[in-house]
């Protein structure tokens, strides 16, 4: 067994471990994906997506629920406008079950809003790892590579339509904020998704 297969940890030891210092840590992939992301979904017909959320919560309180998405049933069927995942999509082996059970989730029209390490980078060996700040041990997490085309189709199988696909170049703000990430201007960072659920096609009987 190799060093990496050695460090290569579950998504959920890797991520707690990593949690500590996550914010703080200098990662250009996540760099990139704050600065782009947020200008895909942040307007939902007409409305900035906080606005939205706020209309919806009932005084000051928020649940939030740390569970497995791919195993866990709680959550009620066609109940969200929206959902979000932020560089998720590498460290599901199914997609088909994945965007099944958003599906299942959304509501007839609803958005889905997905980002993910640029299939160009991934298929590189470019995934998710950190180095841990107190051993300095290389940290890889349980990863996988999924193409662009079969983002998409698992997708549409599942119930979505896609509205918008974006490529994700590193730009000179990435090089503002660290000199040594200039290597990364012009170069594929990430993908940003949004698909849409379909309403059923109703028969007439």
């Amino acid at each position: 067994m190799s060093s990496d297969d050695n460090n290569r940890h579950s998504n959920v030891v890797g991520y707690d471990r990593w949690s500590s210092s996550y914010d703080q840590y200098p990662n250009p992939t996540v760099a990139i994906d704050e600065l782009s992301f947020p200008s895909l979904w942040n307007d939902l017909r007409g409305k900035h997506v906080l606005e939205i959320a706020k209309e919806k919560i009932n005084g000051d309180s928020v649940t939030f629920l740390e569970a497995d998405f791919m195993t866990y049933d709680g959550l009620p069927a066609s109940s969200f406008d929206a959902a979000i995942t932020s560089l998720v999509v590498e460290h599901i082996p199914d997609l088909g079950g994945f965007f099944g059970r958003a599906t299942r989730v959304l509501r007839a029209d609803g958005s889905f809003f997905l980002s993910e390490i640029h299939p160009e980078r991934a298929a590189k060996g470019h995934l998710a790892h950190f180095k841990d700040a107190k051993t300095a041990e290389e940290i890889r997490l349980s990863s996988c590579v999924h193409s662009a085309q079969e983002i998409e189709v698992a997708a549409v199988q599942n119930g979505l339509q896609l509205i918008k696909k974006l490529d994700v170049l590193g730009d000179e703000r990435l090089a503002t904020m660290s000199p040594s990430w200039s290597k990364y201007v012009g170069i594929p960072m990430i993908q940003l998704w949004h698909f849409q659920k379909r309403r059923p096609v109703l028969t007439e009987e």
